[in-house]
């Protein structure tokens, strides 16, 4: 209730309270008794009345008071909970935010994880499909004391494809009829023919496995202490001279390989491969294949 309303109405009750009292004067001077002690009455219930009518408008006033300070206090207890709500908010929608950005993030570092799993699947087994470029080894294998079978051996952890070659005893080759034209070398298609041994194409040698074959003009009866083979082989679009040689110490079979890469039947590089077998150390390598590459050795009918 405003102050100067509850002001109005005490002077409004005030003023009547006075006209009233006003109006009793004449009673009171009365000379009956009977009236003159009504009035007197009357004005003693005028002023109490207006007396409980100025302590109510105060009580009210007073109440009104309370009630306006409570809602005052209410409302800034909502102030305070409405801004802690908004700042509650604002940190779970922050907080929402950050882990919005991390759930993203580690989606998207998971799409680029699985991306690069797949493209590294991909490439395996593009490499599978291609298989190795390393270049298989011929070795010598011991089967009986008296008798040798060759093998090409595929060191790499993955399948080598499409090997085609032959196996040429290089001793036997030595004792054919050389001849020398024109500073280039020859011999018969016959002697030719009878000292090597076409193996046609291999298609597939899987991992850390060899393919068996006979070597050409030997007998389970001339197990030499000393036998020299040449193993020519095209393997990925490469040609490939393996001058391999094997000595027998003591009875063991002692053996080395030289790799010849070849191009338009020029030695481009060589080198000498690592295998489990007991190597064969100190290998003049030019005096024991004077006539390698064989590529230089041409054949003629007789």
């Amino acid at each position: 209730m405003n102050l100067i309303l509850l002001i109005s109405q005490a002077i409004s009750i005030a003023l009547t309270a006075y006209i009233s009292i006003l109006g009793l004067k004449k009673d009171l001077r009365s000379t009956k008794a009977i009236t003159k002690s009504d009035a007197v009455k009357t004005k003693r219930w005028i002023i109490i009345l207006t007396l409980l009518t100025g302590v109510i408008l105060i009580a009210n006033y007073l109440n009104s008071k309370i009630e306006e300070i409570t809602s005052e206090k209410e409302k800034i207890k909502l102030h305070a909970e409405l801004s802690t709500i908004l700042k509650t908010n604002k940190i779970l929608r922050n907080t929402l935010d950050r882990n919005s950005i991390k759930e993203s993030n580690l989606i998207i570092d998971n799409q680029k994880q699985s991306a690069k799993e797949l493209q590294n699947a991909a490439s395996n087994l593009q490499t599978l499909i291609h298989g190795s470029n390393d270049v298989p080894v011929f070795r010598f294998m011991v089967l009986t004391k008296n008798t040798l079978n060759g093998k090409i051996e595929n060191f790499s952890d993955l399948p080598v494809y499409n090997i085609t070659g032959r196996v040429i005893n290089y001793d036997a080759i030595e004792g054919c009829k050389i001849t020398i034209f024109k500073n280039q070398k020859y011999i018969t298609n016959k002697c030719s023919d009878s000292v090597k041994f076409e193996l046609g194409a291999m298609n597939y040698i899987d991992s850390h496995s060899s393919a068996t074959f006979n070597l050409p003009l030997f007998t389970n009866t001339n197990l030499k202490p000393k036998g020299r083979f040449v193993f020519e082989i095209f393997f990925n679009g490469k040609h490939y001279e393996q001058q391999a040689i094997y000595s027998v110490v003591n009875h063991y079979l002692l053996q080395s390989v030289k790799i010849v890469e070849l191009k338009n039947n020029i030695i481009v590089k060589s080198w000498i491969p690592k295998t489990s077998d007991l190597p064969l150390n100190s290998v003049n390598w030019y005096k024991e294949f004077q006539n390698c590459p064989l590529t230089q050795i041409h054949t003629f009918d007789f």
